[in-house]
């Protein structure tokens, strides 16, 4: 139930991309797909922040800090 609950109130965009880069450690391919977002979606987009947030996270995972910290700061504003 709890779940359920979770995953109905859950962007699969994100959860997809967040999957990539967490549990499979596929940083490389969850940059593409994040970058992939970003050009595919549109500029009123309401997730952008969290897209731009988790672009960022995986930039940290994969150790490339003005990079991430790029992204942090793009999915603040």
């Amino acid at each position: 139930s709890y779940v359920n609950h979770r995953l109905s109130r859950t962007n699969g965009m994100l959860l997809y991309g967040n999957l990539l880069a967490g549990a499979l450690g596929e940083h490389k391919i969850a940059v593409e797909y994040f970058q992939r977002l970003l050009k595919v979606l549109p500029n009123d987009e309401v997730d952008l922040p969290k897209i731009y947030s988790e672009l960022g996270r995986v930039y940290l995972l994969m150790g490339i800090y003005d990079k991430a910290k790029k992204y942090f700061r793009i999915g603040l504003h």
